[in-house]
């Protein structure tokens, strides 16, 4: 099994960006900060062995725009 989930965004112009994972408790999991990440598309891998398997939110936040994206991990 992988325990490694590929995470892909997108952005349209160039921003700092913010990467969170949350449980569905609302505990944060994992946290990236991306300082001026440019156009285009980008990917990250989060290695959530050390974590039980549920459903987790990934918030991705930048100075204009908030997105939130479920997803399930599954061991």
């Amino acid at each position: 099994f992988n325990s490694k989930i590929n995470i892909h965004f997108s952005v349209n112009y160039s921003d700092d960006v913010l990467l969170e994972i949350f449980n569905a408790t609302g505990q944060l999991c994992y946290s990236v900060i991306k300082s001026q990440v440019p156009i285009g598309e980008h990917h990250l891998q989060w290695d959530a062995v050390s974590n039980p398997s549920g459903i987790y939110f990934i918030k991705m936040t930048s100075e204009t725009r908030t997105q939130t994206q479920k997803i399930l991990y599954l061991k």
